[in-house]
């Protein structure tokens, strides 16, 4: 299988120091504690931080975007948009510090597809781009307008599609 290995990677990488990725936390979920944290390797244009708080079984995701600040808020409107219709984290806050924009989002365990390409593991490939295609159908099925607006279901059962309007 032919796939770029090095798509859109960042020029450069980037280090934030501990006091940093604390102070991001802090100011999304003052009362809880960090109790780790550790760089999740092979982003493309952003850090990925997976952060565990004392208490929580579950890790969130501290994400910087280090290119496009806006994405995160594009990202915030496209969960919410898809929501239901395939599994995406819910973001639960965005914010800046220090000149970064960052989100804390739920954290979905699992293998990134490009991992899984670039593997040398096998796999039944057919199977799994099968599913990754249904996603992308599902997806489909959901017209999204230029600005992002959601239009809910109505009343009277039409709730299988995502309906958008423009904002007047």
């Amino acid at each position: 299988m032919t796939f770029k290995a090095n798509w859109e990677k960042a020029d450069k990488q980037y280090f934030l120091s501990a006091e940093i990725i604390e102070e991001m936390v802090r100011r999304a979920y003052t009362p809880k504690k960090l109790s780790s944290w550790s760089v999740i390797a092979g982003g493309c244009a952003n850090l990925n931080i997976k952060i565990n708080f004392e208490g929580n079984k579950l890790p969130s995701i501290l994400r910087v975007y280090l290119r496009d600040k806006k994405s995160a808020y594009h990202e915030q409107k496209l969960g919410t948009l898809l929501k239901g219709t395939i599994a995406l984290p819910e973001t639960n806050y965005i914010g800046d510090y220090k000149g970064y924009r960052f989100a804390i989002t739920s954290f979905i365990p699992g293998i990134p597809l490009r991992d899984l390409l670039l593997s040398h593991e096998t796999y039944d490939m057919d199977s799994i781009l099968f599913k990754v295609g249904g996603l992308l159908a599902k997806i489909a099925t959901c017209p999204i307008s230029k600005d992002l607006v959601r239009i809910p279901a109505n009343s009277n059962g039409n709730s299988g599609f995502i309906r958008m309007a423009v904002p007047v």
